[in-house]
């Protein structure tokens, strides 16, 4: 590590600091927000790495049983129909109003859990994932425009969530990503646009500074130190 960049991560964790990092699958995330963790040694407040990715239990039972209830009704495939039964499951409005309080308020407790350790420990956070990825989540179910994405924003819920100082977007394209992840556990290109699509629109609507991803992981982590740099410069 440079001296420079010791400079600014011992500037950045002199004080307990809340960092996400956000993206599409394979924009590397994890092994950023890893060495983050890593570099930044022994520190007055030493960051702790937490993925918080939201886990659907209630949420995701009560989904998938809708689409099970609307693929048997339409006679269609899942994996050919998917995109459309599920399009037609959350277009009831007081279907996707449930599910989205349902999912936030769930969320919110896992949230409480992983993050409880950090806040008796006095530690800093580097998250990867956070709130904005389960608002990615509802935003590419409900297939949200802008406007759309602006609205949910909006929702009450989002403010009993703990706030981070920096949120950064490591932004990468759909292709790159399914690239990136070829395993059978890929998601469709369909899943992945939709994702991109929705992750460029928060980014933008909340002014996060974004990151390419596309560059090698010795540049991104650059870019991203460059961004603690700028954010706390003080």
């Amino acid at each position: 590590m440079s001296a420079e960049n010791a400079e600014i991560l011992n500037r950045v964790f002199a004080r307990r600091r809340f960092v996400c990092l956000i993206g599409i699958d394979g924009s590397g995330k994890t092994t950023q927000a890893r060495r983050l963790v890593e570099e930044a040694g022994d520190l007055p407040h030493p960051p702790h790495y937490i993925w918080c990715r939201s886990a659907r239990w209630v949420s995701g039972c009560v989904v998938k049983l809708a689409k099970s209830a609307a693929r048997k009704r339409a006679g269609a495939a899942e994996e050919s129909a998917d995109r459309a039964v599920r399009n037609k499951v959350f277009s009831k409005k007081w279907v996707a109003t449930l599910y989205t309080y349902l999912t936030l308020l769930e969320y919110r407790g896992q949230v409480l859990c992983c993050l409880a350790p950090a806040r008796l420990g006095g530690w800093s956070v580097v998250c990867d994932r956070y709130l904005d990825d389960a608002i990615a989540d509802l935003a590419a179910n409900y297939n949200l425009d802008r406007n759309g994405i602006t609205a949910m924003l909006r929702n009450p819920v989002l403010g009993v969530f703990p706030r981070p100082d920096v949120t950064v977007y490591v932004r990468i394209s759909a292709e790159t990503s399914a690239a990136r992840k070829d395993d059978v556990n890929v998601p469709s290109m369909d899943y992945l646009r939709d994702r991109a699509r929705v992750y460029d629109a928060l980014a933008e609507l909340q002014g996060y500074p974004v990151v390419d991803g596309e560059r090698t992981p010795d540049e991104v982590y650059q870019e991203i130190i460059a961004v603690l740099a700028r954010r706390f410069a003080q």
